[in-house]
């Protein structure tokens, strides 16, 4: 579901690097892959939650494309869109004007998740407000990448109230 202004955000999105920066936390992949190569040997079928990730995984080696299956997560995004009034709310608890740019992350700080492209995207946005809900063991280099970006980035770790923030 696209909203209004996202726009900007997946065009500054659609020129970022292919590679993903190194944040300091980061396993060698290499070492995983090679660990996911032989595991799926004994795989019939491999699931994925997209079919970009079905391909990463092909490209690297993981499998061939026939062995892959994608099942879209579940998730009723209607869940998370807010009214005016409860948008509104969220803005003055956090601090945020009515007028703000506010981008959110919601998820593992972990590898897989890469929010270091999410914040490089953020970061071509101008005046962007970036609030993340989640934590894992990037979230310091995470936390130093946004601060060298500039960005005016909120880590707010664990949440039980995702729907409202």
């Amino acid at each position: 579901m696209m909203y209004p202004g996202n726009d900007s955000l997946a065009r500054n999105f659609s020129q970022l690097p292919s590679q993903p920066p190194e944040v300091d936390g980061l396993p060698d992949f290499d070492d995983s892959s090679l660990l996911d190569r032989f595991i799926s040997r004994l795989c019939d079928r491999i699931t994925t939650l997209t079919d970009l990730g079905a391909r990463d995984h092909v490209q690297l080696g993981i499998a061939p494309p026939e062995r892959f299956v994608t099942i879209r997560p579940g998730v009723d995004l209607r869940r998370f869109a807010a009214d005016d009034a409860t948008r509104s709310a969220a803005r003055e608890d956090f601090g945020y004007s009515p007028d703000a740019r506010v981008v959110g992350w919601v998820g593992r700080l972990v590898p897989i998740k890469d929010c270091a492209t999410f914040l490089l995207a953020c970061a071509k946005v101008s005046g962007a407000e970036v609030m993340i809900a989640g934590d894992g063991p990037l979230r310091q280099g995470l936390e130093s990448l946004a601060e060298q970006l500039g960005l005016s980035a909120a880590f707010l770790g664990n949440r039980g109230d995702v729907l409202r923030v």
